[in-house]
């Protein structure tokens, strides 16, 4: 069984908030941060040299107690506050789905109301229409999973087919490209911070970074081709 001491606790805030250390001050800077954590311990009952700290303790400490103190001393203080918001959004969205689980509730489709024949509204689509598939969902049933699911089929090829063709078109008039290469590499790399409890995946620090960067990706991953052969 391991043995902690203050140094070991410290080290896990290091690697968990990457906090913030001067060349300059770094000796200073350890001693206030150790005083916060002796600080928490003497709370918690442990008195010098603080041998045999309980591992639920020193966790304790470092993903609640200090939690909000070690961001703040973070070197990216905005990154993990944006994470700490995501993961409560994220819990407290898996918090619902087992009330309505426990409780019997049914998620999914609310059954639309048939108001016109499925041919009658597939007569009435026009080119111009900017929404057609919306017409459809609105007089089906979602009991027929069948039709549903060929809606959701070729709704999601309509938008691949309009999305691909503006995308392609405006890259070559503007003399740009995807660096797509790097987007998939941070979409993996997003992917390593994220706690997956079967039901609903839980961001952990490191996620914004990430994240923030696949969420604009014209800002980017859209590079100059004239820039780039100079």
């Amino acid at each position: 069984m391991k043995k902690y001491k203050v140094i070991d606790i410290l080290n896990l805030a290091n690697k968990k908030y990457t906090l913030y250390f001067s060349k300059e001050d770094k000796g200073t800077q350890i001693n206030t941060y150790t005083k916060q954590i002796r600080k928490c311990l003497k709370n918690k009952g442990y008195e010098k040299p603080f041998n045999d700290i309980k591992a639920s303790d020193v966790y304790y400490i470092v993903d609640y107690e200090l939690k909000d103190y070690f961001i703040k001393n973070s070197i990216m203080p905005d990154y993990l506050q944006k994470d700490d918001l995501l993961a409560q959004e994220a819990n407290d969205r898996e918090v619902r789905m087992l009330t309505q689980y426990k409780n019997n509730q049914n998620i999914g489709y609310v059954d639309a109301k048939s108001q016109k024949s499925l041919d009658e509204v597939l007569n009435s689509i026009k080119d111009s229409d900017y929404d057609p598939i919306k017409k459809l969902r609105d007089v089906c049933n979602s009991e027929d999973v069948d039709l549903w699911n060929e809606l959701d089929f070729i709704e999601k090829n309509l938008e691949k087919f309009k999305q691909n063709y503006i995308f392609y078109a405006l890259l070559k008039q503007n003399h740009e490209h995807f660096d797509q290469a790097q987007y998939i590499k941070d979409f993996f790399e997003r992917d390593k911070y994220i706690d997956d409890r079967g039901m609903v995946e839980v961001p952990k620090y490191g996620y914004s970074k990430y994240n923030d960067k696949l969420n604009e990706p014209f800002r980017n991953y859209i590079k100059s081709s004239e820039k780039d052969k100079n």
